[in-house]
């Protein structure tokens, strides 16, 4: 029997047998798993409130491989950080569970430790800027699909090679969500326009908490938050409760 030691966050947690809760975590290590914490709602346990969504842990388990599949045990849980004013408000509670949808529909093979420091990242700026959601929301997005091979940089066309202008539309095509030029986009596009473009070429050049300072108006922002969840449902495949929430 292995023993390993981790961060993880929760990303969900749910009760079964009605003494025990099953709990979903993200590890940089192991990427997601799940561990039965036996007697977790019983009025005296040594999880208290460790486990609730958003929490970051400091985990010590005992893994056990079963067949093709590894079982994890909890030996020892330390609370490392709790967003205590994350929940304060509607959207950012929807904001925050949104994320953690993503990464639990979505196995990003080898990616673990980058979107690891984005969700943590994330995670941390919505419980310090609950002003600033949509801004969070927009950002982690553009970094999420960045890390699964798109939106690098947007500099030329996809097609024909060309650098786009200063001023250019850009059009992503939503067979393939590549970034086309006028001349070279056919069939079901989604148009960006030149501050759109700019603005996630600049988000990819930064550090998440550095990016959420580059100004960007309104409505720019609800414009990119739509495209961005299309794209992320058309490319994922996946229905996202979550959306149903949000305004």
């Amino acid at each position: 029997m292995k023993q390993i030691k981790s961060y993880c966050i929760v990303l969900k947690s749910s009760v079964i047998r009605e003494i025990d809760k099953s709990v979903v975590l993200f590890s940089p290590e192991i990427g997601i798993f799940n561990v039965i914490a036996f007697g977790a709602c019983k009025s005296k346990n040594r999880f208290g409130g460790k486990l609730e969504p958003f929490s970051v842990i400091y985990a010590d388990l005992s893994v056990k491989t079963v067949g093709t599949e590894n079982e994890y045990c909890f030996k020892e849980i330390h609370l490392h950080e709790f967003f205590e004013h994350l929940t304060s408000s509607f959207e950012t509670v929807m904001t925050a569970q949104f994320f953690c949808e993503i990464l639990l529909k979505n196995n990003t093979a080898g990616e673990d430790r980058k979107l690891f420091a984005l969700l943590y990242q994330a995670l941390k700026l919505l419980n310090e800027r609950s002003d600033s959601s949509l801004r969070i929301l927009n950002n982690f997005l553009i970094r999420y699909l960045a890390y699964t091979g798109f939106y690098a940089p947007i500099t030329e066309c996809a097609a024909c090679g060309r650098s786009f202008e200063r001023d250019e539309t850009v059009f992503l095509q939503r067979r393939d969500y590549q970034p086309y030029c006028s001349d070279c986009a056919e069939g079901d596009c989604i148009p960006l326009e030149k501050n759109l473009t700019e603005y996630i070429n600049k988000i990819l050049l930064l550090r998440v908490r550095e990016s959420i300072e580059i100004p960007i108006n309104k409505n720019d922002e609800r414009k990119l938050k739509v495209c961005l969840i299309a794209q992320l449902k058309d490319i994922s495949g996946f229905h996202y409760k979550t959306l149903e929430s949000f305004r």
